[in-house]
């Protein structure tokens, strides 16, 4: 009878080292999984940090945009109210000259200081009240002066000025008329030189 032979098998050495192949392989899987990992954390960091930049920058642009748009309401406020109040002004101006100018084409002069007062030296022959030269003369005032007007006149030899007097008027309405005669300390001639609406 034939003694029969052990079938071959697998040394040791092959052996371990299929074991150490595998320990490897997993080892290296591990290492790949958590080398992944390490690195999509630091993605998500990345992307969560770059959204997070993003965000502080829209709302430092909105809140950039909120002050501008409120700098431009605010400008654009002020421009409206500069052009309302030039156009009141060019209407006060307007309104002034067609009063002058209505005094002006009766034959009254502009009298410095407010406005709206007009006068016009009497024409024709007068007697004065008083002892010596007289200045008599129509002050008008297109508005009311309810208290009167208190007018200064100087009295004039050619051109130089040598004294004033001073008068006043009872309260006038709109368009209201008065005249004065006021005794003068000398010279020739007389201008009203200031006048204005008492208190």
């Amino acid at each position: 009878m034939n003694e029969a032979k052990p079938k071959g098998t697998i040394g040791g050495g092959v052996m371990l080292a299929l074991l150490l192949s595998s320990v490897l392989i997993l080892g290296a899987g591990v290492m790949v999984y958590g080398w992944s990992a390490v690195q999509l954390s630091s993605a998500t960091e990345l992307h969560q940090s770059a959204e997070q930049k993003q965000d502080a920058q829209a709302a430092a642009k909105k809140k950039q945009n909120e002050r501008d748009l409120k700098i431009a309401r605010e400008k654009e406020a002020e421009r409206v109210a500069a052009a309302a109040a030039e156009a009141q002004a060019r209407e006060v101006q307007a309104e002034q000259a067609r009063k002058d100018k209505a005094a002006t084409d009766q034959g009254y002069y502009v009298i410095p200081g407010d406005v709206s007062l007009y006068y016009k030296a009497h024409e024709g022959d007068y007697s004065c009240t008083s002892e010596g030269r007289c200045a008599v003369f129509t002050v008008m005032t297109a508005d009311p002066c309810p208290a009167g007007i208190s007018v200064t006149v100087s009295a004039l030899d050619g051109e130089v000025s040598v004294g004033a007097v001073y008068g006043t008027t009872a309260g006038l309405p709109a368009n209201g008329v008065a005249r004065l005669e006021l005794a003068m300390p000398g010279g020739d001639k007389f201008q009203v030189t200031e006048a204005h609406c008492m208190d």
